[in-house]
């Protein structure tokens, strides 16, 4: 009986302290807002013909670009009505396997920013397309949902110590029960 109780209260210790918060992969922690909520401060706004979409194309229009930090979020509004959004994540502190999520998640990975007006470090970029009409801004077709915490592991962990103590007493209690003899 206390062998049963020692392999179950060993596969619940070893479950966790191998528990780690399990978030939402390849999504950004940052908040870009969109191009008709921008979060960031206006950095700079160009107007012409020479206006680049990462994996996307050149194209004619406004481009307006907010910052925070290394981060970016580039609104271009193209002179037929099309916008384009692009959410630059600074990739400079992502382990490969964090990079690899993004990538899986649609995110494009660009060896430097400098070619595109940003700092000289690795970048993640992410296109989506918005409606706009004389660079007025409207909300984009596609929204970068938040890294959220699926779990709290202090939380776990006191989940696994309370079900391990009750575990452990019903079966002392069990065991040590007077037994009634017929």
């Amino acid at each position: 009986m206390l062998n049963k109780f020692a392999t179950i209260l060993i596969a619940l210790l070893l479950t966790a302290a191998v528990a780690q918060p399990a978030y939402a992969s390849g999504s950004s922690t940052v908040n870009f807002g969109s191009c008709g909520n921008p979060q960031f401060g206006l950095s700079q706004e160009n107007s012409g013909n020479s206006h680049g979409v990462v994996n996307v194309g050149t194209f004619s229009g406004v481009d307006k670009v907010y910052k925070s930090g290394s981060n970016a979020l580039q609104c271009l509004c193209v002179d037929t009505g099309k916008g384009y959004e692009t959410k630059w994540l600074d990739a400079s502190g992502l382990s490969e396997s964090q990079i690899k999520d993004y990538k899986n998640d649609g995110w494009i990975f660009v060896a430097t920013g400098a070619s595109w007006g940003l700092n000289d470090s690795p970048y993640l970029a992410k296109n989506s397309e918005y409606s706009c009409k004389s660079n007025e801004v409207a909300t984009p077709t596609v929204n970068i949902v938040t890294l959220a915490s699926t779990g709290n592991i202090a939380f776990i962990y006191l989940l696994a110590l309370v079900g391990s103590v009750s575990l452990a007493l019903g079966l002392i209690l069990n065991y040590t029960k007077p037994r009634q003899v017929k």
